[in-house]
């Protein structure tokens, strides 16, 4: 069989090796010193990676009211942030505290303990910064949550997932429960 020069030079051309980028992410406990880095991340992440989602308004409503820096969280020891290029590329935490969710402009005073041996450990307030995003940062701050609310003796985890439909724009939470 002959070969002209194209089909020939596509057929003994080398696979081209597409660069492999190492992306080096140091997790630490958060500190009260970092609240106004994790509010200029809460900022970046909601108003960025929420867009596909929300309105603008939905969006700017959930800044003021829901979203923000947790305090017990980063007083408690059990909230993470993740530092990548010399940045907060990411936080999360896991929470032994009665609260589903917000910051703290969205939560009354008191704010009890979780009884271990019959509540679950909540999954709370995960933020990763766009640039950022889906490269594993949120992944390895869960995974540090999962190891140390077992060494906590919180056996099991709760967190609530948000499913999105980008074409209906609805929004439907599950709980979801992890031994």
């Amino acid at each position: 069989m002959l070969l002209d020069r194209k089909t020939a030079s596509a057929a003994n051309a080398r696979p081209r090796l597409q660069p492999v980028v190492i992306m080096i992410v140091n997790l630490r406990h958060a500190q009260m010193e970092d609240i106004p880095a994790l509010e200029d991340l809460i900022l970046d992440s909601v108003s960025v990676l929420s867009l596909p989602y929300y309105t603008a308004k939905q969006i700017s409503s959930a800044l003021a009211h829901v979203f923000g820096p947790d305090t017990q969280l980063i007083l408690d020891g059990t909230y993470f942030v993740a530092e990548a290029d010399n940045q907060i590329a990411g936080s999360g935490g896991w929470s032994k505290r009665k609260t589903l969710f917000g910051g703290d402009q969205a939560k009354s005073p008191a704010d009890p303990l979780l009884d271990p041996a019959k509540d679950a450990a909540r999954i709370r307030a995960f933020y990763v910064h766009p640039r950022w995003a889906r490269k594993g940062v949120a992944t390895k701050i869960l995974t540090a949550c999962e190891a140390e609310r077992r060494t906590a003796r919180h056996y099991r985890l709760f967190a609530w997932r948000r499913k999105f439909s980008r074409r209906q724009k609805n929004v439907r939470s599950k709980k979801i429960h992890h031994r």
